[in-house]
């Protein structure tokens, strides 16, 4: 019996990806279809001296699209690459530090599972009254029962 396969994206978020990715290109498509005669007029370019081709309009904004799009991620990749340096670094310190704590810190032992003892004390008098004092005496906070 073979395992159930899973898939890599859910079935829900790939259609939360592709609704999204249809509301954003459906309004350009319109776009693009109202406004075809503007973006087939054909435009001169200079570039540094350079004169390329005779371009439609439509062809020159694709063009630079996907040429910021280029740039953008450069950018990241090089960023993301400078920011991996920086948690490798961190990663080597951290064992360096957990090494050097574990080589200073004593060996631990087992906690003791004594638990200490409470023991009461009992205050007594030094010298006790006589049982035959204390039954006539009134002690304080008492009543006194009259005979």
């Amino acid at each position: 019996m073979k395992p159930k396969r899973q898939a890599l994206v859910p079935l829900k978020q790939a259609a939360a990806v592709i609704g999204v990715m249809l509301a954003c290109v459906a309004p350009l498509a319109v776009l693009a279809s109202e406004n075809y005669a503007t973006l087939m007029i054909e435009v001169h370019l200079s570039v540094f001296g350079w004169h390329p081709p005779v371009l439609p309009l439509g062809v020159v904004v694709l063009l630079s699209c996907l040429l910021g799009a280029l740039l953008l991620y450069s950018v990241s990749v090089l960023s993301a690459l400078r920011d991996r340096r920086a948690l490798t670094k961190l990663r080597r310190r951290v064992v360096e530090l957990e090494q050097a704590q574990a080589a200073s810190a004593p060996p631990c032992s087992a906690p003791s599972l004594l638990v200490p003892r409470l023991e009461m004390q009992v205050n007594q008098p030094s010298n006790p009254a006589p049982p035959s004092a204390s039954r006539g005496a009134a002690r304080p906070g008492s009543l006194q029962r009259g005979l």
